[in-house]
């Protein structure tokens, strides 16, 4: 993770310049092994952070739940399928998007990061 990505996370996160630096040591002096390969990788922002809201995979579980197919999705969304999939591994998507994402599937995600919000006593 660079020292841009940390910024950006930082910025869009409200963190503080300790958890800042802090989220700079770990990628430098930590490196974790992926269990899939036994090999050493880099953190990735999950193991950084487990907390985050994972939306990508939120909507993919609503669009299996209700038998809906990616081409379904993308053909609503007027999108390429393999953009379907780069949102099904994001961590957080266009605030329009999401919007869309929700009418089409009749569900607020939105939700989903204001339960955090009024869990945390904002």
């Amino acid at each position: 993770m660079s020292a841009l990505i940390v910024d950006r996370l930082v910025f869009q996160h409200g963190f503080s310049q300790d958890l800042r630096m802090w989220i700079r040591n770990v990628h430098f002096f930590c490196v974790l092994k992926d269990p899939c390969t036994d090999k050493q990788r880099p953190p990735k922002t999950a193991d950084i952070m487990p907390d985050l809201i994972h939306i990508g995979h939120l909507i993919r579980e609503e669009l299996h739940t209700q038998g809906r197919t990616v081409t379904w999705l993308s053909q609503r969304l007027n999108i390429h399928r393999r953009a379907c999939y780069r949102i099904f591994d994001s961590y957080s998507i266009d605030t329009q998007l999401l919007f869309r994402i929700s009418e089409l599937l009749g569900r607020d995600f939105f939700t989903e990061y204001s339960t955090v919000l009024s869990s945390e006593n904002v």
